[in-house]
């Protein structure tokens, strides 16, 4: 986890992609272990599980609406978290064929690409 950042009025608590990637990168077979990609373990359930409290905090932090453009939060971080694991779990697989400032920065993109300059659940990953 990141220090804490001002977002609007708010002081909240971010997930910097760029120093997860590089941890990821400097600790690779332990996550091809913790992942899985070397036979079955509950890694990824436990990941997920943190993520979803971080950013219940962060949202409640910052009182964002439980809907945003119509699509409920549950959905929305659900999507996110997938999403952030299995980029990381494909470049681990891959033999992080990308640096890890590459790969933080194209996930990053992906997760701010929407239509409005009103902060939500994406702005809980920063570089």
């Amino acid at each position: 986890m990141e220090q804490k950042v001002q977002i609007s009025e708010h002081q909240v608590q971010v997930f910097s992609l760029e120093a997860g990637f590089k941890y990821i990168a400097t600790e690779y077979q332990t996550f091809m272990v913790l992942f899985g990609l070397t036979g079955e373990n509950r890694f990824n359930d436990e990941i997920k599980s943190e993520f979803f409290y971080y950013l219940r905090l962060f949202s409640t932090k910052l009182d964002l609406k439980s809907s945003t453009q119509g699509i409920p939060s549950s959905l929305k971080n659900e999507f996110i978290i997938s999403g952030l694991l299995g980029m990381i779990q494909d470049w681990l697989a891959q033999g992080m064929i990308y640096t890890p400032h590459f790969i933080s920065t194209k996930a990053y993109e992906l997760l701010h690409q929407k239509d409005s300059e009103k902060v939500d659940v994406s702005d809980f990953f920063v570089i």
